[in-house]
């Protein structure tokens, strides 16, 4: 239930994120062609925080439903009350190569994103996902060696592990060389403890796609 909640809610954010940061493409490119914007919501249906700022006369609001958002402009609608003094600032007033820049910057700001958080993980580099056991399958390599909830993973035969990625690359070898591993973990409490996995007799005619299972890590 916890690993659900945890997931629904990084969900929640990421989607947000990438939300916001779309309608802010249609919303700054808006502002710039002289468009008048009425409101900035992340999510759709009822507002359940709103604020109007007195600088730019934009109402910003986060509202009930998640999954979306979206900019309201000046404009857009039929029923808008259009007259001479606000011709200017209406969205249907622009030419054409405004609203298309309009339109487009929502998902060029995601190309942006993308591209920007990317160079960013490419050139500071990443470890990963900790190797955190969560639990094991019963009757595993894992089970068997004794590994318990809250093990991080730290040396495989002396070989330092900074990740699942790592941990499973020196797992998989040890399976298929049919060797036996010392594995040093670190438990909740902090005690440096020996984990002995021994493949030795291990039946190496499997999928290495199954290889997972077999070891019996759910991290």
């Amino acid at each position: 239930m916890l690993d659900f909640l945890y997931y629904a809610g990084a969900l929640v954010v990421s989607l947000g994120l990438l939300v916001t940061i779309h309608e802010f493409g249609h919303f700054w490119v808006a502002r710039k062609m002289g468009v008048r914007v009425l409101r900035f919501s992340i999510g759709f249906g009822k507002p359940i925080w709103t604020w109007h700022s007195k600088k730019d006369d934009v109402e910003y609001a986060i509202s009930s439903i998640p999954l979306g958002g979206y900019v309201k402009m000046f404009g857009e609608q039929n029923q808008d009350d259009i007259d001479a003094s606000n011709h200017d600032v209406a969205f249907c007033n622009k030419s054409v190569k405004a609203r298309s820049a309009i339109v487009l910057a929502g998902p060029m700001a995601n190309f942006l994103f993308t591209l920007v958080a990317f160079s960013v993980l490419f050139f500071a580099g990443t470890e990963g996902f900790k190797p955190i056991v969560t639990n094991t399958i019963n009757d595993s390599y894992a089970n068997k060696a004794q590994f318990h909830q809250g093990d991080l993973i730290i040396q495989i035969n002396g070989d330092p592990v900074v990740s699942w990625t790592s941990a499973y690359s020196k797992l998989f070898e040890g399976f298929f060389a049919k060797q036996k591993l010392t594995v040093v973990v670190q438990t909740e409490t902090g005690k440096r403890l020996t984990r002995i996995v021994d493949f030795s007799k291990a039946d190496t005619n499997v999928d290495p796609q199954e290889f997972r299972k077999v070891m019996g890590f759910l991290g």
